[in-house]
């Protein structure tokens, strides 16, 4: 009778876990030139990057995730990231919501033509919408970024705005 009781308690919290758990993922592109001076040629940088993500919503205002991003670059750069966050949903419509999210990421890249590695990290604010398609699922996508990013061998305030050269857009599937 115990293990009766305890394994009806296990599936009922299963049960309850499994709504509030959700799967889903980024695929980005971004694409940006570097021009220095006139007679200088001009550096592409575009990446591609693929990001499976899972989290666990509290209720329909906070979220706790994480994504492992794997990105490469026409430079032959291969990296790859943690970051984990919070999402906080402050304005949510039918059919439209603003959130922004609470994170900190830890990139390791190398560079295939001198075989370096590097690690970095960043932490700070992004701001991002979300458009629900069904209650079950939706799009996401971050378009900015405030924080603090390693750089070399210091830290300095970072803001970027992703709208403008980048796209990165998330769905999301609940459990």
């Amino acid at each position: 009778m115990k293990k009766f009781i305890i394994l009806l308690g296990t599936l009922l919290l299963t049960v309850t876990l499994s709504a509030q758990v959700y799967v889903g993922g980024n695929l980005g592109l971004s694409f940006s030139r570097d021009v220095s001076t006139p007679t200088m040629s001009i550096e592409s940088r575009n990446y591609f990057s693929v990001a499976p993500e899972v989290g666990y919503s509290f209720n329909k205002y906070f979220t706790l995730g994480t994504n492992v991003q794997y990105q490469w670059n026409k430079g032959n750069t291969h990296s790859f990231s943690v970051s984990p966050f919070a999402r906080c949903t402050f304005a949510q419509w039918e059919h439209f919501g603003l959130f922004i999210d609470a994170l900190f990421e830890y990139r390791t890249y190398s560079v295939s033509q001198t075989g370096s590695r590097h690690n970095t990290w960043q932490a700070g604010l992004a701001p991002g919408f979300k458009i629900p398609i069904t209650p079950k699922c939706g799009l996401t996508t971050r378009i900015a970024f405030l924080g603090w990013k390693k750089v070399g061998d210091e830290v300095v305030f970072f803001p970027s705005v992703n709208f403008i050269n980048s796209a990165t857009v998330g769905f999301y599937y609940n459990l």
